[in-house]
């Protein structure tokens, strides 16, 4: 673009240096004309022999004329050579000789500086289109071959992930800076997919050795407290660090399944009709919400679909169900309902300990709840923001509400 604005503005400049000249020409040949034309009336030349075809010259009297008048026109004069009318350029005005006024008009032949003018304009317009055609073929040329390897490269970058099995399909090029790209790149790719298959593999693993000292753990609690014999002033301990070992076995479970969530490791997606998923989740969550003899309403879209992991969804919406029932009050309600691109969960309790913003960050919980781990609204918002879902909180008329839209 910038090319073609300076071409624009150097075939503007050249057009009006051309129209510059022309006029200078113009003026010189109206100034000798008018020179030559004043010398025959101060020698008191005959009209018949000053007046022809060229210039005309009309006696005005002394009555006093504006000397300073001038008038340019274009008009048609037949040319004795062409025997045709022909295209002049007229100027007029007014001199004073020996008291006496006179109109003169003198002629300029500008057919050939007209035809010359447009030949150069149609000249430059050929030329900038031509210009822009061969602008926009190199563009395509060097887009559309020279730079493909360079654009199937950032497509390989686009679309990489750690849990692709193929390998990189890189193009070969001829061009050494797009050799070099693609060398750094591979090399960078192996060891960063080095580094996090490692990490990955050390997180699972500790995440499951973790699992077999917690699990002896509570087994020799559990059969100590099983004793008959038992000190009393015991129980209390154990007790506690029966809970925490189970705590711990959770919060580890936990944090590994959030960690494959952000690795983006469960894509096997499927069509679920929710209404189904939805109505057999409810029946899974009754008995515990019978406990706290909480009442669960639903009004459910049976058109509705979802396109997601049933692994996920499955997380997902059990971790809204336990985070509804938890932090319910005995005799309280559950409301589901779901729309075409929507679903609603709402629960009566009491109003959040924190600011509502920070309902989705880890660890954070209502403290009324000792055995909550503080991650289960994190999962959730990290599953939404897996599929492209958006999830709402709000506490509204004793009521929490969790708005999701897909």
């Amino acid at each position: 673009m910038l090319f073609l604005g300076a071409f624009t503005a150097s075939g503007l400049l050249i057009s009006r240096q051309f129209q510059k000249l022309f006029d200078k020409q113009t003026e010189r040949h109206f100034h000798r004309k008018e020179h030559s034309t004043l010398y025959r009336i101060a020698h008191h030349y005959k009209m018949g022999e000053i007046n022809h075809l060229y210039r005309q010259v009309v006696d005005l009297g002394t009555v006093h004329r504006d000397t300073n008048f001038v008038a340019y026109k274009d008009t048609l004069l037949m040319d004795d050579e062409a025997k045709e009318p022909q295209l002049f350029l007229k100027k007029t005005f007014v001199r004073k000789v020996d008291d006496r006024y006179y109109q003169i008009s003198l002629y300029k032949y500008v057919e050939e500086y007209r035809a010359l003018l447009h030949g150069i304009f149609s000249s430059l317009v050929w030329v900038f289109v031509g210009l822009v055609v061969v602008l926009v073929a190199s563009n395509l040329f060097i887009s559309g071959w020279l730079w493909r390897p360079f654009y199937h490269t950032l497509g390989q970058i686009r679309n990489f992930s750690f849990n692709q099995s193929d390998s990189l399909n890189l193009k070969k090029t001829s061009t050494r800076e797009f050799r070099e790209l693609n060398m750094l790149y591979s090399q960078l790719i192996t060891k960063v997919e080095t580094d996090y298959h490692n990490l990955k593999e050390y997180t699972e693993n500790t995440a499951h050795e973790i699992q077999t000292p917690l699990a002896i753990i509570k087994a020799k609690i559990e059969s100590i407290l099983r004793r008959e014999n038992l000190d009393e002033s015991l129980l209390l301990p154990l007790s506690s660090i029966n809970r925490s070992a189970s705590k711990l076995s959770r919060l580890s479970r936990t944090l590994n399944l959030l960690t494959k969530i952000e690795n983006q490791e469960f894509v096997a997606r499927e069509e679920i009709a929710m209404a189904t998923f939805l109505k057999e989740m409810i029946f899974g969550f009754e008995d515990l919400a019978q406990l706290k003899d909480i009442e669960i309403k639903s009004q459910l879209d049976e058109k509705q679909k979802l396109m997601i992991d049933p692994f996920l969804l499955d997380i997902l919406l059990g971790n809204l169900m336990k985070n509804a029932i938890r932090y319910n009050h005995p005799e309280g309600q559950i409301c589901i309902e779901t729309f075409e691109n929507e679903l609603i969960l709402r629960n009566t309790g009491a109003p959040l300990q924190f600011e509502s913003e920070k309902i989705f960050q880890r660890f954070y919980h209502n403290g009324n709840s000792s055995e909550s781990l503080g991650l289960g609204l994190a999962i959730v918002k990290k599953i939404c923001d897996l599929n492209g879902f958006s999830i709402l909180y709000e506490y509204r008329e004793g009521m929490h509400c969790m708005r999701l839209k897909f």
